[in-house]
């Protein structure tokens, strides 16, 4: 139950020293669009193979080992995977190289390594196996612009939110844009959102449970739980470069965060000076369809150049697994359908607004832009200490505004499958909303109000100018028939204000299910 007389929110310390305008994306080895370079032997097609478009038969003549993600067909044996990497690895055979890592859930292949000549000997092999090649592309952090600025250490509750865009995307037409106040009906409990990103510095604050549940030595437990490494340089998951820890921040942080009760898990695909290729992410997405817990959802703020692999097995990890992935649009200012993942359409693909309402001079945009989430100047939590906060600007950033508003809808509604959670985020958007957009791109921003219709219909739901040792009663009854018992646990924030009688409503599945109760608050007499 939400009152003003009782709200006290949490309190939340923040020591922020400096922001910078930081952007990640993602740079693919040609500037090409997602088109085949050419048709290699026979009728395999070989994507992003550089600028000078040699055929395969000059490919042959590379001594230098390369890296190629291979596609075998969506028919072929998952073994085939283990046979063609233990040929390669096999010396004395037929053609020699070795594999980095093996997909077989969400895209069925692998990240090879080869010599120009042993890879066209593994096409004359295993032709009828393969479905396409491409030369790996390469990750690597971009930054658009530097402004630097002090930003003085200050107390934060959440009625004075720290991040701009939450108290933005819980906007009502009846406010004014920014009304220093964020209200969500419930924060994500129960969901898991997987960052794939540069990893997360799970022992931030800003991961503790809203709570303050504590384990067996006393110490803050983390909602920050395993993930997977993509990089193998001895890090694991931890951040190394703070780019993830901001945006698993902006997803579930305690003061930063959309989704305050929501599971964060690091998926580390780029490494500590935000580079990584094509190959790491592969695998990021393989694992995730091998290991997600349901109900869950996919952040991943990076950009690159249009690549078949990445775009297929994102595909094909939202039908198999029915898990909404929500992708950052890019900071190229161009059209987003030029870029990995933002043009896959399945996607919720995220362009960055202003607190003004104006599209970020940096967003993508184009009819590959789904749907805007404020992106500029956005505060979260940093990978420095336990207690550090940044504040940074990108698409990076309104992408998991909108990963914590999906989280937040699956958390009521488990079994919407991916497209019912974008739909529902894009019918509850303000319509006409962003200005300054390109031709052709959505003016839709990220609305939490409209999303998610509470279960329970509460009057009043506040009161004011109340006195002490006053009762103060309400009316709570329930919009449809449960298929459980359900019950209503009020809390007031500040027990000396108060507290309610009885402690708790019970709602049966039963007949009995639509008969409102009534549940008063003693306000206590807080006198001398």
């Amino acid at each position: 139950m939400k009152n003003r007389v009782m709200e006290g929110g949490f309190m939340v310390y923040t020591l922020v020293i400096m922001a910078i305008i930081f952007v990640l994306d993602v740079k693919a080895i040609d500037d090409h669009s997602y088109t085949p370079c050419h048709t290699g032997k026979g009728t395999i097609t070989l994507y992003n193979c550089g600028r000078n478009q040699d055929n395969l038969a000059k490919m042959q003549s590379r001594s230098t080992p390369t890296r190629y993600i291979i596609k075998l067909k969506s028919d072929v044996s998952p073994t085939k995977v283990d046979e063609i990497c233990a040929i390669a690895e096999t010396n004395n055979t037929a053609y020699t190289g070795y594999c980095i890592n093996k997909y077989n859930t969400a895209w069925k292949g692998m990240l090879l390594v080869i010599k120009g000549e042993d890879l066209y000997q593994l096409l004359d092999d295993e032709m009828e196996f393969i479905e396409h090649i491409e030369v790996e592309g390469i990750v690597r952090v971009t930054d658009v612009a530097s402004i630097v600025y002090n930003i003085s250490a200050t107390n934060i509750t959440q009625t004075n939110p720290a991040n701009w865009g939450l108290d933005r995307i819980d906007h009502m037409s009846t406010q004014p844009l920014l009304n220093n106040v964020y209200t969500i009906s419930n924060g994500g409990t129960g969901v898991h959102v997987y960052v794939v990103d540069t990893g997360i510095r799970c022992s931030h604050k800003d991961f503790y449970y809203l709570d303050g549940r504590l384990d067996s030595t006393k110490k803050p437990m983390t909602r920050c739980l395993n993930g997977f490494d993509g990089i193998g340089d001895g890090l694991l998951t931890n951040d190394c470069n703070g780019h993830g820890t901001h945006c698993a921040g902006i997803v579930a942080g305690l003061q930063s965060g959309v989704a305050k009760n929501a599971f964060v898990h690091p998926i580390r695909a780029l490494a500590c000076d935000g580079s990584g290729g094509y190959g790491s992410i592969m695998a990021a997405l393989d694992w995730i369809n091998n290991n997600a817990i349901a109900p869950a959802v996919v952040s991943m703020s990076l950009a690159s150049q249009a690549s078949i692999s990445i775009d297929q097995a994102i595909t094909n990890l939202m039908v198999t697994k029915g898990i909404l992935i929500v992708v950052a649009s890019g900071n190229y200012h161009e059209d987003a359908c030029n870029y990995s993942p933002a043009r896959v359409l399945s996607t919720l693909s995220v362009g960055s607004s202003t607190n003004k309402n104006i599209m970020s001079w940096f967003s993508n945009y184009g009819s590959c832009t789904t749907i805007f989430g404020p992106g500029e100047l956005i505060t979260s939590a940093w990978n420095t200490s336990d207690t550090a906060f940044y504040t940074l600007s990108g698409t990076s950033m309104a992408c998991p505004h909108v990963a914590g508003a999906a989280a937040l809808y699956v958390s009521q509604y488990t079994d919407a499958r991916p497209k019912d959670v974008r739909q529902a985020l894009l019918d509850a958007c303000e319509p006409g909303a962003v200005s300054n957009v390109q031709p052709n791109t959505t003016t839709k921003l990220l609305n939490v109000v409209n999303m998610i219709q509470p279960i329970f219909t509460i009057t009043p739901r506040a009161f004011y100018n109340v006195s002490e040792g006053t009762i103060q009663s309400s009316v709570v009854s329930i919009k449809q028939k449960p298929t459980n018992m359900v019950i209503f646990i009020p809390t007031v924030a500040d027990s000396t204000i108060g507290y309610f009688q009885p402690s708790c409503l019970y709602f049966a599945s039963d007949s009995t299910w639509s008969i409102a109760q009534t549940i008063k608050l003693i306000v206590l007499n807080r006198t001398g």
